[in-house]
């Protein structure tokens, strides 16, 4: 037969306060007899289920229940000992509190109410303070009961050995996983935005099969916690990015701005004489292109450079491009249409002459600045 047991007090040698001490021996020494006394406690009942009226809960599946009688009261499990320990491995010091847990609703000084159960640890002082808490009640209300509670964790940084373990933002497909960097100390789930400032995101894009969907945004946020942009996005599908706000990306990198500064820009802060280029672009064949310059609307590049340095103009039209200049041969330049210089061509290999002594063998046309022909010089065979 069960019966309640109303334990006031037990003494003891040890007994100090009103509690209840089980003391363990060494005597025995160390793995040669079971000598730790413990309390065990059995269970074969469940929690928060429905009672035989119908309507309220039981909780009967607890071995071990703590009640609160002040709002200030503390219902912890504590775990004390010393600080340190001497040559033989026993106690060199004064036995305190190593950590505490449980739950309580105020603090220990006035303030806003806790509410929480909590996870307590010293600090260099030796004042328990606590690292990891959930919430009981909401923050912002101050109702018992949250359908979505916060856990969090304070002045304490979390640490995941990566040899046997890793951290997970988890969710079902279809749905958003984020992780926020926010100016707000108390945070409420999907209340509390204000101090939004930068979030990453697997987006709730659908997975519809060949690896769509589920894609990658680093967003940024307003001064008032408001979306401004995906300021990073990475397609799953095929890797492609897009970067200030493109989340349809066209190539591989696709950056956009708008805005009075470049959309990129590179620069090589190295003083000295390197082989190194501030933009440096490899192509696969000497006919690829290596850039390919265009205004909006166009069908066809104004300016492609391709990877034998050849350079193409044309109109943007669908026409593609009608003038060029490239290297032909060695210590050659050579266009395959016609080259108009506004203030003079100079050349390097003229010499003095008198007298044309030869026969007239050639005639080269010559154009003004606007590409009207002004007639022809004559070239002859020799001349002295």
């Amino acid at each position: 037969m069960l019966h309640d047991i109303d334990l006031k007090y037990v003494g003891g040698a040890l007994a100090t306060g009103k509690s209840l001490n089980l003391t363990s021996s060494f005597a025995d020494g160390e793995n040669t007899s079971d000598s730790t006394r413990r309390i065990n406690l059995y269970s074969y009942q469940r929690a928060q289920h429905l009672a035989a009226d119908g309507t309220t809960y039981a909780h009967f599946g607890e071995v071990l229940r703590l009640y609160s009688r002040k709002h200030n009261s503390k219902q912890m499990i504590a775990w004390y000992g010393p600080t340190s320990y001497d040559g033989n491995g026993d106690p060199a010091s004064a036995d305190t509190a190593w950590f505490w847990m449980g739950a309580h609703y105020d603090p220990n000084d006035p303030g806003p109410a806790h509410g929480h159960w909590s996870v307590e640890a010293p600090d260099s002082n030796g004042d328990l303070q606590t690292r990891f808490e959930i919430r009981i009640w909401d923050p912002t209300t101050g109702v018992f009961g949250m359908d979505r509670s916060i856990a969090k964790f304070n002045a304490a940084d979390i640490v995941v050995a990566q040899d046997n373990g890793a951290l997970y933002m988890a969710g079902t497909a279809g749905t958003n996983k984020n992780l926020y960097f926010t100016n707000d100390t108390t945070v409420v789930s999907a209340v509390s935005s204000t101090g939004k400032r930068w979030g990453i995101q697997t987006d709730g894009t659908t997975e519809s099969g060949a690896n769509v969907g589920s894609d990658f945004r680093v967003n940024r946020y307003s001064d008032s916690g408001a979306f401004v942009e995906s300021s990073l996005f990475i397609r799953r599908s095929n890797g492609q990015v897009g970067i200030g706000g493109l989340v349809n990306p066209a190539a591989k990198l696709d950056v956009t701005a708008a805005g009075s500064y470049h959309t990129v820009q590179a620069t090589q802060t190295t003083t000295s004489s390197v082989a190194f280029a501030a933009y440096a672009g490899i192509v696969g064949l000497s006919t690829n292109r290596l850039f390919d310059g265009r205004v909006s609307g166009d069908s066809s590049g104004r300016l492609a450079i391709f990877g034998d340095g050849k350079h193409e103009w044309g109109d943007g039209g669908a026409g593609g491009r009608d003038t060029n200049l490239y290297r032909s041969a060695a210590n050659v330049l050579k266009t395959d249409d016609k080259l108009i210089t506004a203030i003079g061509l100079g050349v390097g290999n003229s010499a003095t002459a008198t007298t044309a002594v030869g026969t007239l063998v050639r005639k080269m046309e010559v154009f003004d600045a606007s590409g009207a022909s002004l007639g022809f010089v004559p070239i002859y065979s020799s001349i002295t």
